[in-house]
C-alpha cells in the first residue's frame, strides 16, 4: 500500500475518532429513548445518521488497515519463497539434503554436503532464520511456512553433515533452532 493511502487512511480513522468523540458529548446520548423514537427531532436524527456515518467509516478503516496487513505479509512470504527457490546454491543444498533422507548411506551425497563451503551452509541456514524472525514479527504464520519450507528446514536441521564445519549449538543459531522446535510442532498438529 502506498504511503499516500495509508496517510489518508490515519487522518480519516483520527476523523471519525473526533466525530464520535463529538458525539458522545453532545445532549444526544442522553436524550435519546429508543422506544419512544417519535421524540427525536430533526437534529437528533441528524446526530444520529452522523454517528452511523462515523462508525461505518471507522469499521471500513480498520478493516482497510487489517487488509493491508494480509496483503504486506503474503509479499513477504512469496518474496521469501521466490528468493529460495531462484538462489542456486540453495537449490544445489536442498537436493543433496533431500536426497540424503532418502539415502542415509550414500557417502558421495555426504562428501557432496561436506565440499559446500562455510557460507553457503550459513546462507542456508540464515535463510531459515530470517524466516523465523518474520514468524515472531507475525508477518508470515507458521502453518504457511511449514507447507512451503516445512521440510527443508527439518531436513537441514538432520542433516549431520551440512553441519560439520558449523557450530549448531551455539548461540548464533538460536534462532534456526526456534524455528526448528516450530516445524516439529506444527508437524505434529498436522499429522494428529
Amino acid at each position: 500500500m502506498k504511503i499516500r493511502t495509508k496517510t489518508i487512511l490515519i487522518f480519516i480513522s483520527i476523523l471519525n475518532i473526533f466525530l464520535l468523540f463529538a458525539l458522545c458529548n453532545c445532549n444526544l446520548c442522553l436524550d435519546i429513548n429508543i422506544f419512544c423514537l417519535k421524540c427525536l427531532d430533526n437534529n437528533d436524527v441528524i446526530q444520529l445518521l452522523l454517528l452511523a456515518f462515523t462508525t461505518f467509516g471507522f469499521v471500513i478503516t480498520i478493516k482497510t488497515f487489517i487488509k493491508a496487513n494480509q496483503i504486506k505479509s503474503a509479499e513477504f512470504y512469496l518474496n521469501f519463497k521466490e528468493r529460495f527457490k531462484a538462489n542456486k546454491s540453495f537449490n544445489e543444498i536442498r537436493h543433496l539434503i533431500f536426497e540424503l533422507n532418502k539415502d542415509k548411506e550414500n557417502q558421495l551425497l555426504k562428501d557432496q554436503i561436506k565440499e559446500k563451503t562455510r557460507i553457503e551452509k550459513i546462507d542456508y541456514a540464515g535463510f531459515f532464520e530470517e524466516i523465523q524472525v518474520l514468524i515472531t514479527k507475525k508477518l508470515v504464520s507458521k502453518k504457511d511456512i511449514y507447507f512451503s519450507f516445512g521440510q527443508y528446514i527439518l531436513g537441514c536441521d538432520k542433516c549431520e553433515p551440512f553441519w560439520l564445519n558449523l557450530k549448531k549449538d551455539t548461540p548464533e543459531w538460536s534462532q534456526f533452532k526456534r524455528l526448528c522446535m516450530e516445524m516439529e510442532n506444527q508437524k505434529k498438529k498436522l499429522t494428529n
